[in-house]
């Protein structure tokens, strides 16, 4: 019901301040502008409660996160191919480090805690460009409460199902295969 009452509150509001702009403006043909966008304005408010019964902005937040992570990995594969030319080893450093970064990124997002990032690089001899052909991630165990074994079993499951993403997410996003992106867990003692 609150929700309800929020969003009359801001449809009023928006339709109260788009008068307000109207009366202001005495040119009738700046008039019709603000009636056109404040139009869009409203039809925005109007349809914001469907989009979130459908899930669209969580959707979209997801979808655009990951092709985000998918332009970004394209453009470092074009900024590594550029520089295959250069026998410069702080150059292929610093893009290991910056891919090992990424992976990091990608592990924290989904709610882990990266331990240590290895990767597995072809074709790093002058001239070609470095591919990305292994991961090896070890993560830290899931977090539970001493002597609690169904939380314990539970953070398990909830961490093999973020294993599982982050593998997928990975292969995806660096175009390797599934199988050659391998994420452990740190055992425990």
């Amino acid at each position: 019901m609150e929700t309800v009452y929020r969003w009359a509150k801001n449809f009023i509001f928006c339709l109260c301040i788009l008068e307000l702009f109207c009366h202001l403006v005495r040119n009738e043909d700046y008039r019709r502008y603000i009636r056109f966008f404040g139009g869009l304005i409203v039809l925005l408010l109007v349809f914001s409660p469907l989009a979130g019964l459908f899930s669209v902005g969580e959707a979209f937040g997801e979808e655009l996160r990951l092709a985000l992570a998918v332009q970004e990995a394209q453009e470092l594969q074009v900024s590594g191919e550029a520089l295959a030319g250069l026998q410069n080893e702080k150059i292929a450093e610093a893009y290991e480090k910056e891919l090992e970064r990424q992976m990091e990124e990608i592990v924290q997002y989904y709610g882990q805690q990266p331990l240590s990032v290895k990767l597995s690089l072809e074709g790093e001899q002058p001239g070609q460009a470095a591919s990305l052909t292994g991961v090896s991630i070890l993560i830290a165990p899931a977090k539970s409460a001493p002597g609690d074994e169904a939380g314990a079993q539970e953070a398990g499951e909830r961490q093999q199902k973020s294993i599982e993403r982050i593998r997928a997410e990975i292969s995806s996003v660096y175009g390797t295969e599934r199988d050659d992106v391998t994420v452990s867990v740190k055992e425990r003692g």
